[in-house]
């Protein structure tokens, strides 16, 4: 089975080809060595994924990626950054990245709220 990518996802691809791949040298592929040097199939194909190993072993390495191509039906977008991610919750809104971030405004806006409820009147300033 053939998966179908995109001209962006196909840049992203060699990238992740030519920098993660260890059978990937100089243009060939070691797994297809049999005495005389063959391209490498993931980086010449402009229309899919044909290595198994490349969709395997090197593909997870980008999980953005990996969710956008191997998992379109679970996949989510990202509220903040807009970018593709798979939830590890039902109800998750944010990327793991803007997660933690999201969670450092809402807590401060909580304790800024706690704060100012909590504050007794005789000792508030007035200008």
């Amino acid at each position: 089975m053939v998966i179908k990518i995109t001209p962006k996802q196909l840049k992203r691809i060699n990238a992740l080809v030519r920098k993660l791949c260890c059978n990937y040298v100089d243009g060939s592929c070691l797994l297809l060595d049999d005495g005389e040097e063959h391209a490498c199939v993931q980086c010449i194909s402009r229309y899919g994924i044909y290595c198994n190993y490349f969709k395997n072993a090197v593909l997870p390495a980008d999980r953005e990626l990996f969710a956008e191509i191997m998992q379109p039906s679970r996949q989510k977008r990202c509220q903040i950054c807009k970018s593709f991610f798979v939830p590890r919750a039902k109800n998750q809104r944010y990327c793991p990245g803007c997660a933690t971030a999201q969670k450092r405004k809402k807590a401060a806006e909580r304790q800024r709220r706690k704060r100012s409820a909590s504050s007794p009147a005789g000792f508030r300033t007035e200008s």
